[in-house]
């Protein structure tokens, strides 16, 4: 597994910054957003954060989209497949629906399994592998929810990302990762509290030595830094070497 950072972390800073930060905290691959500073429009920008990460020694872990099943027409995701292309990285990750899934309807769901396969075909193309983002107020807010939608789906190059809901226990979010561990590429690492409050990586060090160990049984290829408290560079360099740590 390699550890990186999430470009979105500091969405204030330019892509030179972000490489910089990276690699001065000895993190080891970087995960470009598609919202800031690498919008798939943008080639002068992809090619930068390409050339310019490559040659800081790091690596291109993904392709952070904004891309919505069953909320973006379809039609747009060749875009974010040749952004991913000109990046290098053959993973984007995109987001399942706007609703938790004891809210979606019948129809809403279809149409989303729908959309993701049609996504599914393009990226196949590619040779791109395309990841849900785990998150709350979507269809993979749950173990159950996530393995249900990669399975109607039912295409090879569909799978996961992982995170830990704030909201739940140390020992449930474990209990949800075990369950996604087959269809997990990549993890997103944080430590927040059930408030929601950011909080130094530090203090969940116990908990993310856990979920590293389980990572390890599965086929997790990065864990990928995503926020820090306050923002702050200086908290980043602690949460990264907390994460190197635990490695």
């Amino acid at each position: 597994m390699k550890t990186g950072l999430t470009s979105i972390t500091f969405r204030q800073k330019s892509i030179s910054e972000i490489i910089s930060i990276a690699k001065n905290a000895h993190l080891e691959a970087i995960e470009w957003g598609s919202d800031v500073h690498c919008m798939p429009e943008d080639i002068f920008a992809l090619q930068k954060a390409y050339s310019e990460t490559l040659g800081a020694g790091l690596k291109i872990s993904s392709y952070g989209s904004y891309f919505r099943i069953g909320m973006t027409d379809t039609k747009q995701f060749s875009k974010y497949c040749k952004a991913a292309e000109i990046l290098g990285t053959d993973v984007i990750r995109i987001w399942a629906y706007n609703k938790a899934p004891n809210e979606v309807t019948n129809k809403e769901y279809e149409l989303c399994v729908e959309q993701a396969k049609e996504i599914s075909d393009v990226a196949q193309t590619f040779g791109i592998t395309v990841c849900f983002e785990y998150h709350r107020g979507t269809l993979t807010q749950t173990y159950e929810s996530a393995v249900k939608l990669i399975n109607d789906i039912d295409r090879e190059n569909i799978k996961l990302y992982w995170q830990p809901n704030p909201e739940l226990t140390f020992q449930e979010n474990s209990h949800e990762l075990e369950a996604v561990l087959p269809y997990t590429v990549n993890i997103h690492c944080f430590k927040w509290n059930n408030n929601n409050q950011r909080l130094p990586l530090s203090d969940g060090r116990d908990e993310w030595a856990g979920y590293i160990e389980t990572a390890k049984k599965g086929n997790v290829k990065n864990i990928i830094l995503e926020f820090t408290a306050d923002d702050s560079e200086n908290n980043l360099y602690d949460d990264a070497k907390t994460l190197n740590d635990l490695i």
